[in-house]
């Protein structure tokens, strides 16, 4: 298995990337038989039908650079925020929602005291409902517009969650990548990284935000 498979895209052609191994055998000048097998990542294009150029990277090699990538904070997307962080966006989204509650609470007491002014004559009943029924559509768009603003702090908490546990992954794929077995290796990669992309020496990892 290829720790990459997967994730690794020929630059050039779009296509993917697949793991090669090749055995080599050969006699040394002393007489004696040598063998290696030499691992790599090569444009399936160009395996299969032979549309791309010869683009291939050492296994290794690119296995390093890519947790290289992952070391910096040099890669395409916003920067994650530190846990207990609380963006602008954020705030905004938390003073919009005092304020809807607060013109709530306010609506309420027009509401109160339409009835009162009522109860004690000083306006009609047909004046009552009036008024009354301009402040029940206002009740009812600013429950709406409360729903709204709660629900997108909800999503934003959900997205800041996420983001969290990406840089969660991505550190302790940093810290424990000689440690962990392949296959936990191989998810907490999947997990973290999006997609790679390989021109000869050139690379770039797309990390998921």
């Amino acid at each position: 298995p290829f720790l990459l498979s997967g994730l690794v895209f020929c630059a050039r052609c779009g296509n993917k990337m697949i793991g090669v191994s090749r055995r080599q055998t050969w006699l040394t000048r002393s007489g004696d038989s040598r063998t290696a097998t030499y691992r790599y990542y090569q444009c399936e294009s160009r395996t299969n039908q032979s549309a791309c150029a010869y683009n291939t990277r050492r296994a290794a090699d690119l296995e390093a650079r890519v947790r290289e990538a992952l070391a910096s904070d040099d890669h395409p997307g916003p920067r994650v925020r530190i846990a207990g962080n609380v963006d602008s966006y954020a705030l905004e989204l938390m003073s919009q929602v005092d304020r809807i509650e607060a013109r709530i609470k306010r609506n309420r007491r027009q509401v109160e005291e339409l009835v009162a002014d009522a109860a004690h004559g000083h306006i009609s009943i047909e004046r009552m409902k009036a008024l009354g029924a301009e402040l029940a559509e206002e009740h009812r768009q600013l429950t709406a517009e409360l729903a709204a603003a709660r629900e997108r702090i909800h999503a934003h908490e959900s997205e800041a969650e996420r983001r969290r546990h990406l840089e969660q992954q991505r550190e302790r794929l940093l810290r424990e990548w000689d440690a962990l077995p392949f296959d936990d290796l191989q998810a907490a990669l999947r997990d973290v990284v999006d997609r790679i992309e390989v021109d000869g020496d050139d690379l770039r990892v797309y990390r998921r935000v």
